[in-house]
């Protein structure tokens, strides 16, 4: 088990009688998450987790549970998890197992108050443990290289180098596929991390491998060399798993919580924000912003820096915006007269006593430009939702964001949520809306394309800068929620 840091395991300590460590996520105690000292098999209480003020998870590090993002940690589960911990009134507290089987027998030994990790409930449920109600479910994509012959259906495996994940239910997968197709042959690798098959198949080391299909959708922002195949029809049921002498009260809590998330959209806000923001990007365009990354970007990289830290931004969130508006083209100018790294009109320029032609100043500019208009969205919307708002008023300005907000209201949606005003925003180009709202005709299709194309591109920034030191020198300062701030992804 690997600590919250990632960087060593845990089993030498087992050898000399530690029984755990675990570590503090930032995101929850908005502190540095270094290793807590020993601590005592867990009680499994609702009573007693709510008494010691702490929740004790254990997860798997991954795309679709748990990871590093910009500075703090991540994730679908991660987040689903802090809700639950706030939920209770509890902090959170997580460790990282290495596999799942690992995962399972913490959990099953007590060492924990639950798990949470992609965990197919019916795995769970064989290795004696109690579950929660299902909150999502894993399908299973076959993942080939874009140069090959694509698998459309299970015959087209024949003859291909396949490798899955050791632990993984694709391993059952194709175990059913064999019995159909004797001729195909697989292979159990000795890793469990599904993100290194896919590296695996972009570098033309295996021809083939079967994983999550959110992981493959995040994987494909990175690698672009890939492709999706057929999916399999059997999909996994997802649940929290929890020690068979669990409180029934702590159980029947997480059921209320997914029974409330799942009716005010939050499963699917989530599922949004962290697997859907790929969907509209191609593999070429990755490819150019990757090379992008390494041949152009050490060029401006200190100006974005700075930027961040002068206005309160993630550096890369920044970055991504310049390259979807210039594609760091210090001279880049389109048709409509907007000019320079962050395209500002010469209006927002005058505004903000910039010279948008000179690089520096455009950028300090755009980061400023982009604070003021997160400050402008309404304190109702919170959390990321923020963010995605206040990019798609870069895009097509405020008062439109708002039309397509009051829009959302009329037709019975959630103003405050991107996911229901992004369907909007681009009726402000039909006269049947645009003429019902304050100020007329918009191209809203081009402001929702930017945000998806953003948050791609932000994310891929995440990957490749993450691990670099020196570009805070200070930590940004986080924040969220109702008083105005902001929560980047």
């Amino acid at each position: 088990m690997t600590e919250l840091r990632l960087t060593k395991s845990l089993k030498p300590l087992r050898r000399v009688g530690a029984l755990m460590v675990v570590v503090p996520m930032i995101a929850a105690l908005a502190r540095d998450p270094g290793p807590l000292p020993v601590a005592p098999v867990a009680t499994h209480s609702l009573a007693d987790i709510q008494a010691s003020g702490t929740l004790k998870v254990v997860t798997r590090r991954g795309y679709t549970t748990y990871f590093q993002g910009s500075g703090d940690f991540s994730g679908f589960e991660h987040d689903l998890l802090k809700r639950f911990a706030d939920r209770l009134g509890v902090e959170l507290e997580v460790a990282v197992a290495d596999t799942p089987t690992e995962l399972l027998s913490l959990v099953r030994d007590g060492k924990f108050h639950m798990g949470a990790g992609a965990i197919d409930e019916q795995t769970a449920n064989r290795a004696d443990l109690s579950t929660s109600a299902s909150f999502t479910q894993r399908k299973f994509q076959v993942v080939t290289s874009s140069l090959d012959k694509p698998v459309e259906k299970a015959a087209d495996l024949v003859g291909r180098h396949i490798v899955v994940p050791s632990g993984s239910a694709a391993v059952a997968l194709l175990q059913n596929v064999t019995m159909q197709h004797p001729l195909v042959r697989w292979e159990i690798s000795s890793t469990t991390d599904e993100e290194q098959l896919v590296r695996a198949v972009n570098e033309g080391k295996i021809d083939v491998t079967v994983v999550d299909s959110k992981t493959l959708s995040v994987m494909r922002q990175q690698s672009s060399f890939i492709k999706s195949g057929m999916t399999f029809t059997q999909p996994a049921d997802i649940a929290w798993a929890f020690n068979p002498e669990a409180d029934v009260a702590l159980i029947a809590e997480a059921d209320m919580f997914f029974e409330e998330v799942g009716r005010h959209g939050v499963i699917g806000k989530l599922t949004e924000r962290y697997f859907d923001s790929t969907n509209h990007q191609t593999y070429l365009n990755l490819k150019v912003f990757r090379k992008r990354i390494e041949d152009t970007l050490p060029r401006f990289r200190h100006m974005f820096i700075e930027a961040g830290h002068r206005y309160d931004v993630d550096w890369r969130l920044v970055a991504a915006l310049s390259y979807q508006e210039s594609m760091w083209n210090p001279t880049a100018e389109s048709h409509t007269g907007v000019r320079g790294m962050m395209q500002l009109t010469k209006a927002t320029a005058r505004q903000l006593k910039a010279d948008r032609e000179d690089v520096y100043e455009s950028i300090m500019a755009g980061a400023r430009y982009l604070q003021m208009l997160t400050d402008r969205v309404s304190t109702d919307v919170e959390g990321a939702d923020r963010l995605w708002m206040a990019l798609a008023s870069y895009n097509v300005g405020p008062g439109h964001v708002d039309d397509a907000r009051q829009l959302t209201r009329t037709y019975n949606g959630d103003a405050d949520s991107w996911r229901d005003v992004k369907r909007y925003l681009p009726l402000l180009k039909e006269r049947e809306y645009y003429k019902q709202t304050r100020f007329g005709r918009a191209r809203g299709d081009e402001a929702v394309q930017l945000v998806s194309r953003v948050r791609s591109y932000y994310n891929v920034l995440l990957q490749t800068e993450n691990t670099r030191s020196d570009y805070r020198a200070e930590p940004v300062k986080r924040r969220d929620g109702n008083n105005g701030n902001v929560t980047w992804l």
